[in-house]
């Protein structure tokens, strides 16, 4: 009997250090490897970014973060994660079964990142204007001292 495939999804980190072109040929033995184990359907690397990790890894502090989604038979994961494993160059792995996803449902997870993504930038532009409005704000102290200051020229002129 014959094992039926099941979905997939892999996710790495590599050195925060490094950038994505010194990353690339990490990235291209990852997916050598999982052609050679026979996947299917595998997707493009989906470039997650870099980011902090919410706990030094040895002496890794960040990461640069990469996904890929792919088919594959169960009996043929122990392989791969033995491999994996045995690259020195990932800082970390996993692989978790993942859920298809209709295009209707792939639509609205779009649509909701995007909708994260223009807050964010709306977050980021008031806390800009916030700031420029801070700098420009002068404290009752140094207004004191100037109108002493002045006052203090005015008498002297008189």
């Amino acid at each position: 009997m014959r094992e039926t495939p099941k979905h997939y999804e892999l996710t790495w980190i590599l050195s925060g250090l490094s950038t994505d072109e010194e990353n690339k040929p990490v990235n291209d033995e990852v997916i050598a490897l999982l052609q050679e184990k026979g996947v299917l359907n595998l997707s493009p690397i989906f470039a997650l970014g870099k980011k902090k990790l919410a706990y030094p890894i040895g002496q890794h502090r960040h990461g640069s973060y990469y996904a890929v989604e792919f088919d594959l038979t169960p009996n043929q994961l122990p392989t791969i994660n033995k491999f994996l494993n045995l690259n020195q160059q990932l800082v970390r792995f996993l692989i978790v079964v993942k859920q298809k996803l209709s295009a209707e449902e792939i639509a609205k997870q779009e649509l909701s990142r995007q909708k994260r993504v223009r807050a964010k930038e709306v977050e980021k532009t008031t806390k800009e204007t916030a700031k420029a409005k801070e700098v420009n704000k002068i404290s009752l102290e140094d207004l004191d001292k100037k109108l002493d200051e002045l006052l203090n020229e005015d008498n002297l002129n008189i």
